[in-house]
């Protein structure tokens, strides 16, 4: 009998041990649950809401298309500013974007303006319209900061637009490349999503230009983008000489005397566009060009003055302070000139008289010659960005204007249309992957980009 009471006792302490061990072997695999204490100032209440033992699925609506097709094609127009200059390069890209989407759609879609009210059809905007979806997307790509292009699809509305010509051209081709498809029929459509809207920034603005030299396609130089308006000062009014020393640009303005020999310059941060400063009466006559010799730290202004007996002549070089736009000197140079530009890598300068350029050393004395293969058209000033020559040069009544192209070896590029500027190229200088140039007719300073010349070849 107490060997039967022992055998209980043991196999009732081992059943205890057992059950207060075994927690300890799983809390790796659900952790203890414990209860929060009540806080005895909440009363919990009948009309507490059950408590979901799962979450109910959420159900996500229809996704809704605005689609463009040969059969609501009549019912659509490409919408562009009423203030768009019909002979301006946004009117050309209006006219190529429009030919393109027909071709890519095989109909005919109508051109409108944004003058009135918005049509009950549907509607692209191009660019800077005052349609109020056309008005957010300006609003959004400006809070950037940065160059960009912007799509937005609202209704029966899709707004296309660019911080400048070349960028809305992206945005116009992101549009084309990928909304364009076949539905389930086999048939052709533009087909976005309401409420799509892409904001892209763009990091190098334009292409190379020795990418597009050596592509192999046509292509031209167009303006892009308009910078800033050189003021006028009492009589001296015309535009003449400008360039840069990387952070700042510097743009002569000349009396309209036909015998000028002063001239202000004014300063411009080329970041921002606005006004540094500007210079007093300078003694630098015609001051048809200016580039900025890094090793002295100086302005070199390309001297003009009418000789007696002779038409308009280069005549010498005037040295000026950048910092303060004060004069240095003038000196005779054995190299006359109508242009000339800063080789830094070489310690050397390129020079223009006539159609002829000079390679000269840190003194001006010429070290080669060779004369550009388009001996046609009035010289300008020029810049070089030390493999090419860019020599702006002018037509009066032209449709466009020209730039030539040499290399510093003597090899001719091409004689490369110009579109969109305002009057005559007096100066220019390349700024990263853009050109920026001067005109005298409204005395503006302009963006240029070398672009393919039909856009979507």
């Amino acid at each position: 009998m107490k060997r039967i009471t022992l055998r209980v006792c043991m196999i009732f302490l081992a059943l205890i041990t057992l059950i207060s061990a075994f927690p300890a072997c799983t809390q790796n695999e659900d952790p203890e649950v414990t209860t929060p204490k009540t806080d005895p100032d909440i009363t919990a209440t009948e009309t507490d809401p059950p408590v979901e033992s799962e979450t109910e699925a959420v159900t996500e609506a229809p996704k809704s298309y605005i689609t463009i097709n040969a059969s609501n094609a009549e019912s659509v127009k490409v919408i562009k500013s009423s203030a768009l200059d019909r002979f301006s390069i946004e009117q050309e890209l209006y006219s190529a974007f429009r030919k393109n989407l027909n071709s890519a759609l095989g109909v005919t879609i109508a051109t409108g303006t944004d003058t009135g009210s918005a049509e009950t059809g549907y509607e692209i905007l191009f660019g800077s319209t005052s349609r109020e979806l056309s008005v957010q997307l300006e609003a959004k790509l400006n809070e950037t900061g940065v160059s960009c292009y912007g799509i937005i699809a609202e209704g029966n509305k899709i707004a296309v637009s660019g911080t400048n010509t070349y960028l809305l051209y992206k945005g116009l081709d992101y549009l084309l490349v990928n909304c364009i498809s076949k539905d389930d029929s086999g048939n052709l459509q533009l087909k976005i999503e309401d409420g799509f809207e892409l904001i892209e920034q763009k990091d190098v603005e334009f292409p190379n230009p020795e990418e597009i030299i050596n592509s192999g396609k046509e292509y031209a130089f167009y303006s892009v983008d308009k910078l800033a308006d050189v003021p006028t000062k009492g009589n001296y009014s015309v535009l003449e000489g400008g360039g840069t020393d990387g952070k700042y640009a510097y743009y002569a303005m000349i009396s309209k005397s036909t015998k000028p020999e002063t001239a202000y310059i004014y300063k411009y941060d080329i970041k921002t566009w606005e006004l540094v400063s500007t210079s007093k009466s300078l003694p630098t006559a015609h001051t048809n060009d200016i580039t900025y010799d890094s090793k002295n730290h100086r302005l070199v202004v390309s001297y003009c003055s009418s000789k007696e007996g002779t038409t308009m002549s280069s005549s010498g070089i005037v040295f000026v302070n950048p910092d303060d736009l004060s004069f240095i000197e003038y000196i005779d140079v054995p190299t006359l000139s109508r242009a000339l530009d800063y080789i830094p890598e070489k310690n050397q300068y390129v020079l223009a008289a006539g159609y002829n350029f000079y390679l000269t050393d840190e003194n001006f004395n010429t070290v080669s010659t060779f004369t550009c293969g388009y001996p046609k058209l009035t010289t300008q000033g020029l810049c070089t960005d030390g493999k090419y020559i860019y020599d702006p040069r002018w037509q009066s009544g032209a449709k466009y204007q020209t730039i030539t192209i040499n290399t510093l070896d003597g090899k001719f590029v091409g004689a490369i249309p110009l579109y969109g500027i305002d009057g005559e190229p007096e100066n220019i200088f390349r700024d990263g992957n853009s050109f920026v140039m001067g005109c005298n007719k409204s005395d503006a300073v302009f963006r240029l980009a070398l672009l393919y010349k039909d856009w979507w070849g």
